[in-house]
């Protein structure tokens, strides 16, 4: 474990602290007073020290915390409350100590604006951390855990695994997902494809929390691919600031690198929501290449389309993977690139309409008895068999169980009033646009889906 000093000022520094549990800055390792950021690492120990009169304190401020999560530009961790160091050392003080001798040479940042970070080497703990914990020893303070900070690998502080998949309502079995886990590992990069209502975004943010082990928000980024992203909006681009000049500046993705990079020690997860939506050659650029598992290597790297002169070449951690979706009903969707089929897994997802459906809806939805959804059943599985067999059409056409597959949340108190909203404005629609040189085929399927309903 390390210990760094962060010193912050009174307003924005401390503010942002206090309220969202991390320090952050755009410019980090741009300056270098903020050079230390590199070497932040999970479990280190963070002095944050405010020197200004903070207000409402109007005195000094400083507290201890552990880091929790390291990305390229922040610092996160976990404060249950705001529990100061007993006697922080005014700014004042602090200049008369240093000018003695005191105090290590660290604090000669004290009082500039914006953050300050610097890595304290052991001459400077033993000399700063008897002063400002008014007699604790530094020996015992580097063996104790403050109880008042609180730090959880997971959202909820439970691991996850395939069976929470299952617990929350997927209805593929466990051995699938187990297979579909193990390509995701070994091939680092996966498409889940299938009709509209497969659940494949559910699955897609399921599978990435169970590859991590736990609800771990931080390292999972959702992104969707659309008609007008591009590799600037996606990796990074040129984009003007406020002083009438451009910066460049990265993208989403790339900072999901840097977040994987800097804590190589866990798995990052990708979600590309509709990843053929956009034009994926063209969005990824160079990163098509790097993406594949066996040039996640330093040897491999490649220079950036927009880079500068100073940049070593980027390549893409081996902890960081991604998982895209893919509807393969879309007609207005063109061929995905053989290039880009290379570089991931793909793994099909189909409808299901079976005892394991029926179970989970009724557990969640007591009024929806099993004779009601044998007919649901029944009526979906004749709907997706007249549509996979319809030479226009095709399986890819088939309507996804998560139609008919209600929240846990939502109250049901009139099945079949429930069922023909669902007909009416999701199902039916679809057909619509399925059959709509055939009014006459659309509506009498339709039809035939809450004709004779029984409770």
């Amino acid at each position: 474990m390390d210990r760094f000093l962060v010193q912050v000022n009174r307003d924005g520094g401390f503010t942002n602290i206090t309220r969202n549990l991390r320090y952050e800055n755009v410019l980090w390792m741009k300056k270098p007073r903020d050079v230390a950021h590199g070497e932040v690492k999970p479990g280190d120990e963070l002095v944050i020290y405010c020197t200004s009169n903070v207000p409402h304190f109007r005195q000094s401020i400083a507290f201890v915390v552990r880091v929790r999560h390291v990305s390229y530009d922040s610092v996160s961790f976990e404060l249950e409350e705001l529990s100061n160091v007993p006697f922080p050392l005014p700014l004042p003080r602090i200049r008369e100590m240093m000018n003695q001798g005191i105090l290590p040479s660290v604090f000669t940042k004290c009082g500039q604006q914006g953050f300050n970070i610097t890595k304290l080497d052991q001459d400077a703990v033993s000399r700063l951390y008897p002063l400002i914990f008014e007699g604790d020893s530094v020996e015992h303070h580097a063996e104790s855990e403050p109880p008042r900070f609180a730090i959880s690998d997971s959202e909820d502080g439970r691991e996850y695994t395939i069976e929470s998949i299952i617990e929350e309502g997927c209805f593929i079995d466990e051995d699938r997902l187990s297979s579909i886990l193990e390509s995701l590992k070994n091939k680092k990069n996966l498409i889940l494809q299938g009709p509209p209502g497969t659940g494949k975004t559910w699955l897609a943010k399921k599978l990435a929390f169970a590859h991590i082990g736990g609800k771990v928000k931080h390292q999972l980024r959702s992104f969707q691919f659309h008609p007008n992203m591009s590799y600037e909006d996606f990796v990074r681009g040129w984009r003007p600031t406020g002083k009438a000049t451009l910066e460049l500046v990265d993208g989403p993705f790339l900072r999901a690198v840097g977040d994987a990079k800097c804590d190589s020690s866990n798995d990052y997860v990708v979600v590309i929501e509709e990843i053929n939506r956009g034009n994926p050659a063209q969005i990824f650029g160079e990163m098509l290449t790097l993406l594949e598992a066996d040039k996640r290597e330093p040897d491999e790297a490649l220079a950036l389309t927009y880079s500068t002169d100073s940049e070593e070449p980027m390549y893409i951690p081996s902890n960081l993977y991604v998982i895209g979706t893919m509807n393969v009903a879309d007609r207005s969707l063109a061929l995905v690139d053989l290039a880009l089929r290379r570089r991931f897994a793909f793994i099909d997802l189909e409808p299901v309409f079976d005892e394991r459906w029926r179970s989970w809806v009724r557990a969640n939805h007591s009024s929806l008895e099993e004779a009601f959804l044998l007919q649901v059943e029944e009526r979906l599985t004749s709907l997706n068999r007249a549509i996979a067999e319809d030479a226009t059409l095709g399986p890819q056409f088939r309507v996804g169980h998560s139609v008919v597959t209600p929240n846990s949340t939502i109250l049901i108190e009139d099945p079949i009033g429930w069922f023909t909203q669902v007909v009416e404005t999701e199902i039916g629609p679809l057909l619509g646009e399925y059959w709509f040189d055939d009014v006459d085929r659309a509506r009498d399927e339709k039809a035939r889906l809450l004709q004779g309903l029984t409770t």
